[in-house]
Parts: C-alpha cells; sequence; structure tokens
C-alpha cells in the first residue's frame, strides 16, 4: 500500500522485557522470576516468557504468573501455556481478568490446574496477546 506520510506512522509502538514471578495461589512456594519480551502497539500488548530449570518446591493451588507489564482491559484466554511436570495430553491454558497483570491457569475442563512439587530440572511458561487501557 505504499507511502511514508503521517498517516503510515505507528502512534503508540513500545517494546521491551518485563519480569515475571511464577508461584502457587495457595502457597507460593520457591517463586522464581525470569525475564520476558513484549511488544505493545496501541492497546494491543504481546508477549511471552519461560522459567527454565526452575525449583517450584512448596508450591500449591493454581499455577499463576505474576507482573505482567500492563493490566488487562478485558478478560483474556490463551491457550500457550507450558508446563513439563503436567501430565502429556493436558490441555493447559491461562486466565487473564479485566484489570489483572496475573495470568492464571485452568484445565480444558474450567478446573484449576495445580502445581506438583518439584526440584529444579523444570520449565513453565506462555505466550499471550491481549488489550490494555495503558
Amino acid at each position: 500500500l505504499g507511502g511514508t506520510g503521517a498517516a503510515n506512522k505507528l502512534d503508540d509502538y513500545e517494546s521491551g522485557t518485563w519480569t515475571g514471578t511464577l508461584a502457587g495461589e495457595t502457597t507460593a512456594g520457591a517463586s522464581p522470576t525470569a525475564s520476558g519480551t513484549y511488544v505493545k502497539v496501541g492497546a494491543v500488548v504481546s508477549l511471552s516468557i519461560k522459567f527454565v530449570n526452575v525449583d517450584i518446591t512448596g508450591a500449591a493451588g493454581r499455577l499463576n504468573i505474576t507482573g505482567l507489564p500492563f493490566a488487562c482491559s478485558h478478560e483474556a484466554v490463551t491457550g500457550s501455556l507450558w508446563n513439563n511436570r503436567l501430565p502429556v495430553g493436558t490441555a493447559y491454558r491461562g486466565f487473564l481478568a479485566a484489570g489483572a497483570t496475573t495470568v492464571k491457569s485452568f484445565d480444558g475442563d474450567g478446573a484449576s490446574v495445580n502445581f506438583e512439587s518439584s526440584g529444579a530440572g523444570n520449565y513453565s511458561g506462555f505466550a499471550l496477546t491481549y488489550r490494555t487501557n495503558a
């Protein structure tokens, strides 16, 4: 579509890194952190993070990833979460409530996905696109 005029400029583009924390909802446990990346264009945020070789010993309850760089303006659901401690074939999704900066896990039937106590050598992460008011 060509052109280099003012109408083709990105008025609100931002990219960077953010620090996420992996924790249990009932009991936080070891709560490792990792650095993720994000791109925000207008009100749309796309981000990802991967926790590698983490120790989540002592975590209990739903898996939560906190610290998203922008609050969600509308509820969002993703099917792009992973964790090597879940049984093969488990549908693993994340829910981000309106106004929240914490992704909460649930399975394909809407039940919470809980942590298993484990040591180092485990990984978890997600990729998510959502809308923000920021």
